[in-house]
């Protein structure tokens, strides 16, 4: 009861609670070849957000630029839990016009949509990393940006408890009489 409220508030004053975070070229992590310029979590208009509904979609904006011609770069991220507990990775190996491929030099702006009805009640941490031939650790940038999911009561069908666990997919369910 009370203890892990005061765990939970000590992790929560601990989590860098901001969704965006933008670089000066001289300050950007990367290296000579590659560098990040800025990472914000929006909503489907484009909007900053720190906090969404269980139902809503967020997408997840990384710009980085590339300072090498026809460098091969991808971006990879981590979501972790609150308690730093490992969600899940998702490179961006879906992105068939650039993952690997040769970049010209040039500013990307790079999209990763986090579903909607995944997540539970929680506060998600963000690690970004920028990767040089599908493997080669650029720059990896950690709890970058902190994403707090809320419960809208949409789903509950009159159930006001708990769901346990770290994710909290709305799975298609249906029944017939047999």
């Amino acid at each position: 009861g009370e203890t892990n409220n005061v765990i939970a508030h000590y992790l929560n004053a601990y989590v860098n609670s901001t969704s965006s975070k933008v670089w000066n070229a001289d300050d950007a992590p990367g290296d000579a070849t590659a560098r990040l310029l800025g990472i914000r979590l929006v909503n489907n208009r484009g909007e900053g957000i720190s906090n969404s509904y269980l139902e809503d979609e967020v997408l997840l904006e990384i710009t980085y630029e590339c300072l090498v011609n026809n460098e091969k770069l991808n971006l990879s991220i981590d979501i972790m839990t609150a308690e730093d507990e490992y969600l899940f990775s998702s490179p961006s190996v879906s992105d068939n016009q650039w993952c690997g491929k040769q970049h010209p030099l040039a500013v990307y702006k790079s999209i990763c949509k986090l579903p909607a009805n995944f997540f539970n009640v929680a506060t998600y941490k963000v690690h970004v990393l920028l990767v040089r031939n599908l493997s080669e650790v650029i720059t990896h940038v950690e709890y970058i940006v902190v994403m707090e999911k809320i419960d809208s009561g949409l789903h509950r069908k009159g159930y006001f408890g708990k769901w346990s666990g770290i994710t909290r997919p709305l799975l298609e369910w249906s029944t017939s009489r047999v």
